[in-house]
């Protein structure tokens, strides 16, 4: 019976909350001359998609700002524009107060309870992070200062530090969290932290149907749409990629290394392996060393054509002499036409042409798939 009326008073509470709206008081620290905030809110108070941005004055180094949310959700507070422009992404809980604090690129909760533990969380953990950028930021402007023949070498010193110092961050995040369930505040700021199904999972029933937990329930619920349609979207992209099977693959010319002409027909005879990628992708970059394997499983039987794209001309030689690749390759400049002639959306994309100069497979991604496909027609 407690436990009825318990729940019942709290759900009452909220119900009185959801009729209030959110009061913000903003301070602006040491910025005399900005007069104006724009502030996004969440559209519908929607996770994650934004309202058009409301222009709100600012007097003295401060400003008020006032909505009526439903559910708690994210606002974004911006001042200054362009190249200046300074925003944060701050959490509004309806029918509370938020004094919020904007000092510098940082920012600090104040206001009613379930912020001012936001504000302690943040302070209890900040530091752990703090020391983590702090060692980042001297030792890259230590690197910087030597000479480039060294720099590679010294960056490979100080990973063990930098994974030693985030993981102590990390752990500082969960012990927190671990100490903290039930703080409705403390878990709202972890929210962008923590895995959020899985701490939705282990909540307790009250912080479950509570409004921190139907945040995180938010969060979970549009994290899975994204995937939906994204997965939606490459299985479109997808099908219109293997719908070319069988075409000629269409004829292009772009300059190697030595500065000669290579032409994309003067390999016909055997499998070519057009690989589109950049020195930037980092997902290009992580699959060089299966490419590497396989170039040397099955040396003879395909080639290779890197296709840089994206890049400076120094930057794609660079990474070529960098990572050591053995295979042809070629620079595709920013005018070519070459990406929209093979529908090239995403990087890595991988494109198999069979010996008679055919599309025979297209492989978006850093895919597992593009391996076994060599196996199976390479190992014949």
């Amino acid at each position: 019976m407690k436990k009825t009326l318990f729940l019942l008073a709290l759900a009452c509470a909220s119900m009185a909350n959801a009729q209030k709206p959110l009061q913000m008081e903003g301070i602006i620290e040491n910025e005399p001359d900005v007069k104006e905030v724009k502030i996004e809110v969440a559209q519908g108070n929607a996770y994650g998609e934004m309202s058009p941005a409301e222009t709100i004055e600012v007097k003295k180094g401060k400003f008020k700002f006032s909505t009526q949310i439903t559910n708690i959700t994210q606002a974004v507070i911006t001042r200054g524009e362009g190249e200046n422009a300074k925003s944060v992404t701050a959490l509004l809980v309806p029918g509370e107060k938020l004094v919020l604090t904007l000092k510098g690129n940082e920012y600090f909760y104040g206001g009613s309870k379930i912020y001012k533990e936001c504000d302690e969380a943040d302070r209890t953990l900040t530091p752990k992070y703090q020391d983590f950028m702090d060692y980042y930021q001297s030792a890259v402007a230590r690197i910087r200062q030597m000479p480039e023949d060294q720099q590679e070498a010294a960056a490979q010193k100080i990973q063990d530090t930098l994974r030693s110092k985030n993981q102590a961050y990390s752990d500082a995040i969960q012990q927190y969290a671990d100490s903290h369930k039930n703080v409705e505040g403390a878990m709202l700021y972890l929210a962008s932290y923590l895995d959020a199904e899985k701490v939705y999972g282990e909540m307790s029933a009250e912080m479950k149907n509570g409004r921190v937990g139907q945040y995180y329930k938010a969060a979970i619920d549009y994290t899975a749409k994204l995937r939906e349609e994204q997965a939606k979207q490459a299985a479109e992209e997808q099908a219109k990629l293997d719908a070319m099977k069988g075409q000629p693959a269409k004829d292009f010319t772009l300059y190697d290394l030595d500065g000669n002409p290579l032409s994309l027909s003067s390999l016909r005879g055997k499998y070519v392996v057009l690989d589109f990628w950049g020195s930037w992708c980092g997902w290009c970059i992580k699959g060089i060393p299966d490419m590497k394997k396989y170039y040397e499983k099955y040396a003879g039987k395909f080639e290779i054509l890197g296709v840089d794209c994206n890049d400076s001309d120094k930057a794609w030689r660079d990474a070529v002499k960098k990572y050591e690749l053995p295979w042809k390759h070629v620079y595709n400049p920013r005018e070519s036409s070459v990406l929209s002639d093979y529908n090239v959306q995403g990087f890595p994309t991988k494109i198999i042409i069979d010996p008679q100069g055919n599309l025979n497979k297209i492989i978006v991604g850093e895919d597992p798939a593009f391996y076994t496909y060599l196996d199976e027609i390479l190992s014949k």
